[in-house]
């Protein structure tokens, strides 16, 4: 194309990789002889190696004054303009004369545009390369995790059971003399387990996040009665709030709330709320948990008497690893991941979250659910949703 464009009958363009010019297309005019070129380090004394240093074109009038050992058959002058610090454009003529300046800047330009494109792709490799990459990465630390949880999840679940068996033989010892003393044993018993769970609860909480993040967790929308579902989950908790000296409960809807959600996606979102506002609530506080309906959505909330929080940490909480309060010296354990995975999950099924808090006044967590319209509300107003 250059030799027909600038009507030169020489026309060569070389690209630098690994620190040596190579060729990429060589033309030379009918009659002429221009031998294939050999990919070699930019020298000095090479038009095109000349051109990629000073970064502007160079015009050689006679070319045997470069003075090197090329072979360059018919070829009497030339001229190079550089791609950027890609490569070179080589032009030439059969005869010793001069360049005009009007096609070098022609040549320069046409450089320079070749040096942007060349540019861009580069970085659209390397972003695709990154993109790969970080994918890759990611299914190798889903499966670390998979492989992770399996491997901690059934010793766990063993500590935990056999520790529960013994809290229950201890209980049973307090009534007949032994060795061993029954309450310590108890306690012993009561400890294994309790921090058995919390290391449960810390595993489940970054694989449920991990495959959030990895698109792993699959969701399917079905029918799913709020109030029972917290119920259950509320009762499943209870031995958690009677630890704490908390009142858990459910309040009683008039209708029925009926969101278009998958089920297990709830059950993890409402058992973090629940969990945390027990958690974060003192001896003698309440907890309770409530739906209901509110124009198209379904509204399921958890509110709490706990320590709630300051408007500036509302914002971070639903980060990663992220709590009221952190550090080594934080009043509360936990990894923080709550409340970031109670987001991700009801985002993933259209929902949304919103935190009502006042620091030592409580928190009211509530989430917004696509509701579950049946054929008797098709009909109803607004005004009867509530």
């Amino acid at each position: 194309m250059l030799k027909e464009v600038f009507d030169y009958p020489f026309a060569h363009t070389g690209f630098l990789e690994d620190g040596l010019i190579v060729p990429e297309r060589t033309e030379a005019a009918s009659g002429l002889s221009l031998p294939m070129p050999e990919a070699r380090p930019p020298q000095k004394n090479m038009v095109a190696g000349q051109a990629l240093r000073s970064g502007e074109a160079v015009v050689s009038e006679t070319i045997q004054s470069l003075a090197d050992s090329i072979d360059y058959g018919d070829l009497r002058s030339a001229a190079s303009v550089p791609i950027g610090g890609h490569g070179a454009i080589v032009v030439g003529k059969a005869d010793e004369t001069t360049y005009r300046q009007f096609n070098l800047h022609l040549l320069e330009l046409l450089g320079g545009y070749a040096a942007l494109v060349l540019d861009r792709l580069r970085r659209e490799a390397a972003l695709r390369d990154a993109k790969e990459a970080a994918e890759e990465a990611s299914r190798l630390k889903s499966t670390m995790l998979a492989n992770m949880s399996h491997e901690i999840r059934t010793p766990l679940t063993s500590i935990i059971g056999f520790s529960e068996t013994i809290e229950e033989e201890a209980d049973l010892l307090e009534a007949k003399p032994a060795d061993a003393n029954p309450s310590t044993l108890s306690r012993f018993a009561h400890l294994i387990g309790k921090n058995g769970r919390r290391l449960l609860d810390t595993l489940y909480g970054v694989l449920n996040l991990s495959r959030l993040e990895a698109g792993q967790m699959d969701l399917a929308a079905e029918r799913i009665p709020l109030d029972e579902l917290a119920k259950g989950l509320v009762d499943e908790l209870h031995p958690q709030a009677e630890e704490a000296g908390v009142q858990c409960e459910v309040e009683k809807t008039p209708r029925l709330v009926v969101a278009r959600v998958d089920r297990g996606g709830v059950q993890i979102a409402l058992r973090n709320l629940i969990s945390n506002a027990i958690k974060y609530t003192e001896e003698g506080g309440r907890v309770r948990v409530r739906s209901y309906r509110a124009e198209d959505a379904a509204v399921v909330e958890v509110e709490d008497t706990g320590i709630g929080m300051d408007a500036d940490t509302v914002e971070h909480v639903l980060e990663p690893f992220r709590q009221a309060s952190e550090g080594l010296n934080r009043e509360y354990e936990g990894t923080g991941l709550g409340l970031a995975v109670t987001k991700q999950v009801i985002e993933k099924m259209n929902g949304d979250i919103e935190v009502d808090t006042e620091e030592d006044a409580g928190t009211c967590v509530r989430l917004r659910l696509p509701r579950a319209v049946s054929e008797a509300d098709a009909g109803s107003s607004p005004d009867d949703e509530q």
